[in-house]
């Protein structure tokens, strides 16, 4: 009752025989290591001592899995929300810092009237998520628009992903890849609460995670995983890896970041047309919040 057979979805009949000549024929591409970014060692020993090297330089902590059941589909949606609610709680449970990344960010009316408890708690709250520039699904980032300016009023830092990171050419490692023209996106899912916790999985912040999917994550409690992260995520967060959201006096959104070295200020969504700047804000005041 909760999947269909994907050949009800094929526009087209495939054959046993077509089956088995696309598998040779990838297995065949793959036997070029010239088509491996990242190729295993050839035999099962090497392969077994990386695996061996990666275990014993691997960080142990305790986790908790949680899951949204698929059942979050039925008729009382909110009660399958098991990973969101979780989240809440964790960040009810904060007492300092919260840092978050996730691809999607889309606070809802009813969790922007809570942040102010957070605030006065003295939580301090910053949030890294895709620019309309950077962002694969701009019809969400329409939603996460729409309380922008809320966040930020109330105190929130939002720092929104280049496409030009300069941290993301540090994490390209291979020299095989070329990265000249590459556009970067975010696609973490991350938050780290304090320095202690770390909750991290499938689950955008956004409603549609929280009320239609069925996402799971781990709830890592290790300070040391923790630091790791947070470290991460503020080197992202830096103005030649992100723009800055700032309210000028006059109310109105503004985009810090440098370029070349200089401090640049931008009145707009940087490094986008006008055509998608009126597609975004078209959508935004359409009433699908649960979609988004």
């Amino acid at each position: 009752e909760w999947s269909i057979p994907i050949a009800d979805l094929a526009k087209a009949d495939f054959s046993a025989q077509d089956l088995a000549e696309q598998a040779a024929e990838l297995h065949a591409y793959l036997q070029d290591k010239d088509n491996q970014p990242y190729p295993l060692p050839l035999t099962d020993n090497l392969r077994q001592t990386l695996i061996d090297d990666w275990l014993e330089n691997a960080l142990w902590a305790p986790a908790e899995f949680v899951y949204n059941p698929p059942a979050i589909t039925g008729a009382d949606e909110k009660a399958g929300a098991v990973v969101g609610d979780r989240l809440v709680e964790l960040l009810e449970q904060a007492n300092s810092e919260v840092l978050i990344e996730s691809a999607y960010f889309t606070v809802m009316d009813d969790m922007l009237d809570r942040i102010p408890a957070f605030m006065e708690r003295e939580v301090k709250i910053d949030v890294l998520t895709n620019s309309l520039a950077s962002t694969d699904v701009w019809s969400i980032h329409a939603g996460y628009t729409r309380n922008r300016k809320g966040l930020l009023e109330r105190g929130m830092g939002l720092h929104e992903f280049r496409t030009d990171a300069d941290s993301c050419k540090d994490l390209v490692v291979n020299d095989g890849i070329d990265c000249a023209g590459f556009k970067y996106s975010l696609h973490a899912k991350s938050v780290v609460f304090d320095r202690q916790t770390v909750f991290v999985g499938s689950f955008n912040l956004n409603p549609r995670s929280r009320l239609l999917n069925t996402e799971t994550a781990l709830i890592i409690s290790s300070p040391e995983l923790a630091n790791r992260i947070a470290d991460d995520i503020l080197v992202n967060m830096q103005p030649e890896n992100s723009w800055k959201l700032v309210l000028n006096d006059r109310n109105k959104l503004e985009w810090h970041g440098t370029v070349d070295g200089k401090a640049t200020v931008i009145d707009h969504e940087p490094a986008t047309s006008r055509l998608t700047r009126f597609k975004s804000s078209a959508l935004s005041l359409i009433p699908l919040e649960k979609y988004w």
